[in-house]
C-alpha cells in the first residue's frame, strides 16, 4: 500500500447524518452506533494491547493504541487483503510510533485474532 494512502484511514470513522432523519430518530441511531461502537473498539483494544504491543506497555497503557483502533476496524471489516493490513501496521510503527517493524509474522498473528473476533458491521441508514 503506497504511503498516504486514503482507503485505510488511521481515524475512526465519523457517520454523517444520514438524509431523512430527524433530530430524534438520529440522536437513537447515533445512541445505538455510539454503542455498538464501543463495543468494537474494546474487542480491537485488547487485540492490540495483547498480541501486537509494539511499544510493550499494553498492559500498562489501556489506551495507548487506541488512535488506531479505527484504521483497523476499516482492514478488517473490507477484508483487507493480509499485505495490506501487514503494511498498514507497518507504517504505523514506522511513521506514527517511530520504531523498528514488527515481524510479519507477527502481523499476521494479530491479523488472524482480529479475524476471529465477531465484529459488527456498522453502517449509516440512508
Amino acid at each position: 500500500m503506497p504511503p498516504g494512502d486514503d482507503r485505510y484511514p488511521l481515524e475512526e470513522p465519523q457517520p454523517a447524518r444520514p438524509a431523512g432523519y430527524g433530530p430524534l430518530r438520529y440522536a437513537a441511531f447515533m445512541s445505538e452506533f455510539g454503542r455498538q461502537w464501543r463495543d468494537v473498539q474494546e474487542q480491537i483494544r485488547v487485540v492490540l494491547n495483547t498480541t501486537w504491543d509494539p511499544l510493550g506497555v499494553g498492559d500498562m497503557v489501556d489506551d495507548e493504541y487506541d488512535s488506531y483502533i479505527g484504521g483497523v476496524y476499516v482492514l478488517v471489516r473490507e477484508g483487507a487483503s493480509p499485505e495490506h493490513f501487514c503494511e498498514h501496521l507497518r507504517r504505523v510503527e514506522l511513521e506514527s510510533l517511530e520504531i523498528a517493524p514488527t515481524s510479519q509474522e507477527h502481523k499476521m498473528r494479530v491479523l488472524s485474532e482480529l479475524k476471529s473476533l465477531n465484529l459488527p458491521i456498522l453502517s449509516y441508514p440512508g
